[in-house]
């Protein structure tokens, strides 16, 4: 086992997914979360540490002897994003630089103004509207400054949206893949034939671990590997080709001019009209930056596509009914 010994602060679908790459690399692991429980398959040699990481003195304890640490929380409430995603940021900083380790940061593409040639690098502007993109961008400025200041040795890494084994909540998460593996109408929020890049899961692992260990990814952003764009449409139909279904269902999109009503009923939902820009027009993210450094490509989508299928009917998430379990964890 290497001497490395890498912190993830985080037990959700890409916390996991960062886990198993460190691992199948023979990296020592330890996994923190505020339950403090196992994900599903998860290797028994990842040690599992429960901490609050707002709680200083439980996230130092948990995170001392870190060379590498990954910030994989998120806000609870996605209506309370901007409210509830800084402070876990300010903290997991704090550790990092207290455990003298690599920050390893887990961003996303709300900080991209709408409106912009396609596809968008990491020198698109930075010019989002709305609460949680002007607070995406703030916190990527806050780690900006703390590498170039000499505080902590940052790189981050920014995904589109998931997809992929353990994923359920996504742009195409248990919302999409449920109704498509039950035979129901699927429904939408976006347009079902504009382009739009989805990142892997697992790819996305792999890319912070490998950006995380790589000395010329210091102080730099990056856009996690992303498989060639795909339409919802398009999607929808590798979908039913996977799972082995006659015909693919009938499919309703939202029109945009409803989208700011749905924060009237979905609180969870409420602010989401400042991102329709993602789901309505072209959303293309380019990794050739990440692509050029370390050589990686993103896993084929058919390939993701297919294991998600398989994942969701092993868990039981291609019925009628959640299982509890697994949408907990």
């Amino acid at each position: 086992m290497n001497d490395t010994h890498h912190v993830i602060i985080g037990a959700g679908p890409i916390g996991a997914a960062i886990a198993r790459e460190a691992t199948r690399r023979n990296e020592r692991v330890r996994l923190v979360s505020r339950s403090g429980t196992r994900p599903e398959g998860l290797a028994s040699t990842v040690e599992i540490a429960k901490a609050d990481v707002l709680d200083a003195a439980q996230l130092r304890d948990a995170t001392r002897g870190a060379t590498h640490l990954y910030n994989a929380t998120n806000a609870r409430d996605y209506h309370l994003w901007a409210e509830q995603f800084p402070p876990l940021q300010n903290a997991v900083l704090a550790a990092a630089r207290d455990a003298n380790a690599v920050l390893v940061a887990v961003e996303n593409l709300y900080g991209y103004a709408p409106g912009q040639a396609m596809p968008l690098t990491e020198q698109s502007a930075m010019a989002g509207r709305g609460s949680r993109s002007t607070t995406r961008i703030a916190m990527t400025e806050q780690l900006e400054d703390a590498h170039r200041r000499g505080e902590v040795k940052v790189v981050r890494v920014r995904a589109s949206d998931l997809i992929g084994p353990g994923v359920v909540q996504s742009m195409v998460g248990e919302t999409f893949f449920r109704p498509l593996l039950t035979g129901r109408r699927v429904h939408v929020m976006g347009d079902l034939d504009v382009p739009h890049s989805l990142t892997s899961v697992d790819d996305f692992g792999r890319a912070l671990v490998t950006l995380g260990s790589e000395p010329r990814a210091l102080g730099r952003v990056f856009h996690a590997p992303n498989a060639a764009p795909v339409t919802v449409r398009e999607l929808i139909q590798m979908v039913t080709k996977a799972a082995g279904l006659t015909e693919a269902p009938k499919t309703f999109a939202l029109p945009r001019a409803l989208v700011p009503v749905i924060g009237w009923f979905v609180t969870q939902l409420q602010g989401i009209s400042e991102n329709t820009h993602m789901f309505y027009e072209p959303f293309i993210a380019s990794s050739a930056a990440y692509e050029q450094l370390t050589g990686d490509r993103a896993t084929p989508l058919e390939t993701t596509v297919a294991a998600t299928v398989t994942w969701y009917r092993a868990a039981n998430l291609a019925t009628e009914k959640p299982s509890k379990s697994v949408l907990r964890a």
